[in-house]
């Protein structure tokens, strides 16, 4: 059953790059969004085959861990 979910980061960082746009339909690792720290560039994935509703921060923002940074709807 399709549920909503939220895909937090999983470190602290500056949102970077933006891999994919709402309505997209994932793949199970697929990336969603790149977060920078300390020069290195970390993809958040998405978690299972999904479509990708939302991305809940800005490029340039910083994200704490575990903040949400994006919703989906997995299949």
């Amino acid at each position: 059953m399709p549920d909503v979910r939220f895909v937090e980061s999983p470190l602290v960082g500056s949102v970077t790059l933006l891999h994919a746009q709402p309505g997209a339909e994932l793949r199970e690792g697929e990336a969603i969004l790149a977060i920078e720290s300390m020069k290195m560039l970390t993809d958040v994935c998405a978690p299972c085959a999904c479509t990708l509703v939302s991305i809940v921060v800005a490029l340039g923002e910083m994200v704490t861990d575990g903040q949400p940074v994006a919703e989906i709807l997995t299949k």
